[in-house]
């Protein structure tokens, strides 16, 4: 039996059609998957409702999929990526359901979202009923991707796909949308990806590790599919590209929009250890336009991170300098006794204790002096 979690492709949160596929795997989702008890399958709500029952649900694996609220479509499900569940929170008729990316589907080669969908099996039907987190047995006629250059091209071919569907009911905004795709955030190779956070109200928070005092790029695509091959291209516009803290610093904080599908690169320098853990958002316009006027849709994008401690760095930057304060004020202290021909112990090792607050206090005074 595998556990589906599952959101309506033709209901209000259709942003969810261009947000999920677009996050590299292993970063969690920016918000949980929030159910009313009606929506739980009934079996599995008891589960979550009973302390050591809902305890293992954690670290379950889920498939990412989209239900629909049509009549002729309600037993159909569209699955996209795999994922892991991180932390569930039980209240009543307000389950929260966290999680953190998996892989994505492979959809290259695939002709439409229709052909791929999964219908839930008569004799189950009436086990899940409208349930959108549910378990069923049902097999996934396809494979995930290997790698994230695969991820890449599988991304490319599921946005082209949701713009050309014609049989499954998706929403407008999402078939009109324009969508982002992170690539990650890297050095010389892929950024460490694990645990940046546990939290007791959202569980295992999971991204990008970057450590202090190091540069990265984060790369992203953006990518309008209902515009390709109309000879149409977006007027220009702006992303805007935040952090919420003074511990990263990114090369600017606007990117321009001036295609329909684009590669966008940002220089990320991590400066300071995070406290907790924290976010670069891209936020884009509500809508930006095309040239005949259309309106095209948007939704923002973030992507967890944390910065580390390095102690190496820090050697480097404050350590190394601190002991050069310290050394040259208590060898002027032991040098002067010396030359006095004074050879007392205990007052040489008091100097070299104040020595060592002297030095501090210098350090303190520039941390203190320092921009934030």
């Amino acid at each position: 039996m595998t556990l589906f979690l599952c959101f309506y492709g033709d209901s209000a949160l259709w942003d969810n059609t261009l947000l999920i596929p677009g996050y590299p795997s292993g970063h969690s989702y920016f918000r949980p998957f929030r159910y009313r008890d009606i929506w739980v399958q009934k079996s599995l709500l008891e589960e979550m409702q009973d302390e050591k029952a809902c305890e293992k649900l954690t670290g379950a694996q889920v498939i990412l999929c989209m239900r629909f609220l049509l009549e002729q479509k309600k037993w159909s499900i569209l699955p996209i990526r795999k994922a892991v569940i991180r932390h569930i929170d039980p209240m009543p008729d307000n389950q929260s359901v966290y999680y953190s990316m998996g892989a994505l589907y492979d959809f290259n080669k695939i002709k439409t979202l229709s052909d791929i969908c999964v219908d839930i099996d008569p004799s189950e039907r009436d086990a899940v009923g409208g349930a959108l987190f549910f378990r069923a047995n049902l097999a996934i006629p396809f494979t995930e991707c290997e790698n994230e250059k695969i991820e890449d091209a599988a991304w490319v071919s599921f946005v082209d796909l949701v713009a050309s569907e014609k049989n499954l009911p998706l929403k407008e905004e999402a078939k009109g949308a324009l969508f982002i795709r992170f690539r990650g955030i890297s050095g010389k190779e892929l950024g460490k990806r694990g645990v940046i956070h546990k939290s007791w109200s959202m569980g295992e928070i999971h991204g990008t590790i970057l450590t202090e005092g190091s540069s990265y790029e984060l790369v992203f695509y953006h990518r309008v599919p209902m515009l390709l091959g109309q000879h149409l291209s977006l007027k220009k516009s702006l992303i805007k590209c935040k952090v919420p803290s003074g511990n990263l610093e990114l090369s600017r904080s606007e990117e321009e929009i001036t295609a329909n599908y684009q590669k966008h690169v940002l220089n990320v320098s991590a400066l300071k250890p995070s406290g907790t853990w924290e976010e670069i958002i891209i936020e884009l316009p509500e809508q930006v336009e095309p040239q005949d006027g259309r309106k095209i849709h948007t939704a923002n994008s973030r992507i967890p991170l944390k910065v580390k401690t390095s102690l190496w760095y820090r050697l480097k930057q404050t350590y190394f300098w601190v002991l050069i304060v310290w050394g040259s004020l208590f060898v002027n202290v032991v040098v002067d006794n010396l030359l006095e021909g004074k050879t007392d112990w205990n007052l040489i090792v008091v100097s070299a204790s104040i020595a060592v607050l002297s030095a501090l206090g210098v350090y303190m005074l520039q941390q203190r002096s320092t921009p934030k």
